[in-house]
């Protein structure tokens, strides 16, 4: 979660994000991390992604 608090969740209606220099609390940063929601999308879609590749790596 760490770095995800200063960005604002790009699928979110543009009138619901914060401003672009506008940071958002970290309450508020934890509850869409929570949700699944952030700037590069779904957190754990990159940790299964990272997963898959340390896994893959161990085979050979």
């Amino acid at each position: 979660m760490v770095g995800f608090e200063h960005k604002p969740d790009i699928r979110q209606p543009a009138k619901q994000r914060p401003k672009e220099n506008e940071h958002i609390s970290i309450e508020e940063a934890f509850e869409l991390f929570c949700q699944g929601r952030s700037v590069f999308g779904p957190a754990w879609d990159h940790i299964l992604v990272i997963g898959k590749l340390v896994k893959n790596d161990r085979k050979r």
